[in-house]
């Protein structure tokens, strides 16, 4: 017995053995499958972090584009040559702006028709029928209770009675002899319109053929730039070539300046504001911004000790001022932290058409907001209270930011405990004038040359300023 005993318990000591092992293998099995399964949700993990981030930058890029890009772009195209063709660029399609033609004789609307596109001009008679065909369009019209011809032409109407053709009464004396008076001559209605019928001229005195008579086109240019203009007087033939080149090939859209990545234009239009002394739009700072930029490499190059100067872009205080504070949040820290090597921070802000300039100094902490056009007296400096929302907004974010570092409250508080400064010593614009962009180009100028702020800014009509920086464009290196 002890020795069948034995051997049961050996069998019983294998099979246990057995087990183990397929127990051990199983696990190890398992642990696999599991393993591989924990690689692969890290994988995806990583894949929609990624797609977040991706989300995450287009809704910030979006929230910019509803800010600068959500207004209709108007496109007027000229063709120079008999008259215009103008369209209105709407959602990235042509619309042409044409209105419906309406005559009235006594207060009853006699049109009622609409103008196709492209319509051109018409001549009815006086029975109401079309005489020979429009130009460039249909234009249908019921004037049949008028008396006489009438002419639409470029979407307008003109009723034109022939009132010399009216019967007058004589009034002359039967007893005196009056001389003969010699008039002078005028030139037949056949001189100016004829009708061309199986190549043969044919006058006709009530019916013009639109498509025989040949008129002559006038030519329209809106270049309407001259020598009358100081900022035109400064500029040098071989410039001036360049900028009347650039409207004889592509009119007011002509590109004078881009940065080479599509993204800052400078057109034919902006140009002409800055030689006419008009306003200009945020794309013209941006624009010379991007020139400050590399005029600050050309002189310093990677000097670590060079005082260097960040600019937000134009849109900031909208961007600021938005209702999404994610957006906010994410705009404005993006750009800090973009501005993390800079000294002097530059934010270009427009208010009700009025351009200022806020400096953030990160060395001293202190905050300066330059005004082209200061209010006097008591009267409430709408500005500066915009300014002092833009400077607590960028400041709760920087705060934040340097909490999730995990820095003290208190040194984080000391930082930012400068009050916002009104600078007096400013250059100011002349009344009714359009020249405050032109300052915050000057001022932030002096930043970038590390000169101080003068009082005034090479004359005080902005001419020069002006020249400088259309040469600034039409002479940069990069588009020479």
């Amino acid at each position: 017995m002890i020795a069948l005993l034995e051997g049961e318990v050996a069998g019983l000591e294998k099979k246990l053995e057995a087990q183990a092992v397929n127990i051990v293998g199983g696990f190890e099995c398992v642990l696999g499958i599991k393993n591989d399964e924990v690689d692969k949700l890290k994988k995806e993990n990583i894949e929609l972090q990624r797609s977040v981030l991706v989300l995450e930058n287009q809704l910030a890029d979006r929230d910019v584009h509803v800010v600068t890009q959500a207004f209709r772009d108007v496109e007027v195209r000229r063709d120079g040559v008999g008259g215009s063709d103008a369209g209105v660029r709407v959602g990235g399609k042509v619309v042409c702006n044409v209105s419906p033609i309406g005559a009235s004789i006594g207060g009853v609307y006699m049109c009622n028709n609409t103008v196709e596109p492209n319509a051109g001009s018409v001549v009815v008679d006086s029975d109401g029928e079309q005489c020979g065909g429009t130009l460039g369009g249909i234009v249908n019209v019921d004037l049949s209770d008028l008396d006489g011809g009438v002419v639409v032409s470029g979407g307008q109407i003109s009723f034109v009675r022939n009132i010399k053709n009216k019967v007058r009464q004589e009034r002359k004396l039967l007893d005196f002899k009056y001389p003969i008076l010699h008039g002078r001559n005028k030139k037949p209605v056949t001189d100016r319109c004829i009708v061309v019928r199986n190549n043969d001229c044919v006058k006709n005195d009530n019916v013009i053929d639109v498509d025989a008579v040949v008129v002559k086109g006038s030519k329209w240019s809106g270049f309407d730039i001259n020598n009358r203009l100081g900022v035109w007087k400064m500029m040098t033939v071989e410039e001036k070539c360049r900028i009347k080149q650039g409207y004889d090939r592509h009119g007011d859209r002509a590109v004078m300046w881009d940065d080479g990545e599509a993204s800052v234009v400078v057109d034919f239009s902006d140009v002409k504001n800055l030689i006419r002394q008009s306003s200009l739009c945020g794309n013209v700072i941006d624009a010379h911004v991007e020139l400050l930029k590399s005029e600050h490499v050309r002189m310093y190059g990677d000097d670590q000790l060079a005082d260097k100067s960040y600019f937000f872009s134009s849109v900031c205080l909208d961007m600021v001022k938005n209702d999404d504070e994610h957006a906010m949040e994410k705009f404005v820290s993006t750009n800090v932290s973009a501005a993390s090597d800079c000294r002097f921070i530059h934010f270009p802000m427009c208010h009700d058409g009025h351009w200022t300039l806020v400096v953030y100094d990160t060395e001293d902490g202190t905050w300066k907001h330059y005004d082209p056009m200061r209010q006097r007296g008591e009267r409430a400096d709408v500005h500066h209270n915009v300014t002092t929302l833009l400077k607590e907004r960028v400041t709760n974010v920087i705060k934040q930011t340097l909490r999730e570092f995990r820095l003290d409250e208190q040194s984080i508080l000391a930082n930012f405990s400068s009050s916002l400064e009104a600078v007096t010593k400013c250059p100011q614009q002349k009344p009714r004038t359009l020249d405050c962009e032109v300052f915050v180009c000057a001022i932030m100028r002096q930043y970038v040359h590390r000169c101080d702020v003068e009082h005034m800014l090479q004359g005080s009509n902005c001419i020069i300023l002006r020249a400088n920086i259309v040469k600034a464009f039409v002479n940069d290196p990069a588009l020479v």
